[in-house]
């Protein structure tokens, strides 16, 4: 499957283009176990102020009713390297088990943080850099929560709309390491596809 998007995120108002999702086929059953292999791939590419300044690659593995998502982010503002890595361990549904997050999310703000999920209860480590000392703590889990720590890496909030969904769309969403996430119907587009003769083919709202 081949989509495109057009996605804006603050502050930085970056532009994510040329969104691509591609789902394997399945393999052929085998009387073996077969390994864990990546499911899903897909890549943003990074714009800001209409100039691409770099991409996001993820990959999503399944192995019996665990996912992993993993996600590499980077660009180059104002001749400074931004990188930053994420992975996320989840149930089927995208309940989150684990996650961690690591690099820099713009030019002078870093970020080395991480949520274990641990039956009714998480630990959460919270700082700003490798090496600095963190903010541990032990929260309650509660019944709808999502972990997420900014607006990057945008597979993460693939996820997390993957997770509200599937959670029956609650209003709110508790938001681990801290905060809270709200996701509201701002308003529908209209796509049209043409043939070569310009008849209408296809319209999706």
């Amino acid at each position: 499957m081949i989509s495109s998007r057009r996605l804006y995120a603050h502050p930085f108002c970056f532009l994510w283009l040329a969104f691509l999702s591609v789902l394997l086929p399945a393999q052929t059953p085998s009387p073996a176990p077969a390994p864990a292999s990546a499911s899903e791939t897909g890549k943003f590419r990074l714009h800001k102020f209409e100039q691409a300044i770099g991409e996001e690659t993820y990959t999503i593995t399944r192995d019996g009713g665990t996912l992993t998502l993993k996600s590499d982010f980077a660009f180059t503002d104002r001749w400074t390297k931004v990188p930053l890595t994420a992975t996320l361990k989840a149930a089927d549904d995208y309940t989150p088990q684990s996650f961690t997050i690591q690099g820099k999310t713009s030019r002078m703000s870093g970020i080395d943080s991480s949520v274990e999920i641990s039956g009714s209860s998480a630990t959460v480590h919270q700082g700003n850099s490798q090496g600095d000392s963190k903010d541990s703590r032990t929260v309650a889990v509660p019944a709808t929560f999502f972990t997420i720590a900014g607006y990057s890496p945008v597979a993460m909030q693939m996820a997390l709309v993957r997770y509200w969904r599937a959670h029956g769309s609650p209003a709110h969403l508790t938001a681990l390491p801290s905060g809270e996430l709200q996701i509201q119907d701002r308003g529908g587009e209209t796509i049209f596809v043409y043939c070569e003769h310009s008849n209408p083919l296809l319209s999706t709202a």
